[in-house]
């Protein structure tokens, strides 16, 4: 078998897909797949091993769940979601693919860089906590401006 054959889809397998919550409806379901390099040198890159899904749960927000090598993960859209669910319908599965892709990536690094900026803050020691109506809050104090006169 040629593992980078678009016409055999490794990714599709009922196995990789992300498992729905009871009480979620599926919109769209994206399984992994080889696409073309964005480089538009002719090669295919692999995205065999990420298979996407748009769900509507019970109560709340859309939410976009993913299935990878490390598990399932998942993240609600909340800003302009009818607009992003409209142009994701308009999508050819590809290019939906594509958009999943890179909604995954823009999330997922910016939880990284968020928690990249907590554990800073922890180690300066301007990570704060608050007690207000009962519940804690935690937040990064500013970093203190050293006075250059």
């Amino acid at each position: 078998m040629d593992n980078q054959d678009p016409t055999q889809n490794y990714g599709a397998e009922a196995w990789r897909a992300p498992v729905l919550a009871d009480g979620e409806t599926l919109i769209f379901s994206e399984c992994g797949r080889l696409l073309p390099s964005s480089l538009g040198i002719g090669e295919m890159v692999s995205y065999r091993a990420y298979y996407f899904r748009v769900v509507k749960p019970e109560i709340g927000q859309y939410r976009i769940i993913v299935k990878h090598g490390a598990g399932q993960e998942g993240f609600n859209l909340t800003y302009d979601r009818n607009n992003t669910l409209i142009a994701l319908a308009k999508l050819d599965s590809d290019a939906r693919y594509a958009m999943l892709w890179q909604l995954y990536e823009t999330w997922r690094d910016t939880k990284r860089a968020t928690a990249a900026e907590y554990c800073q803050a922890f180690a300066e020691g301007r990570l704060k906590k608050r007690k207000r109506n009962k519940q804690y809050h935690v937040y990064i104090e500013a970093e203190k401006k050293e006075n250059t006169q």
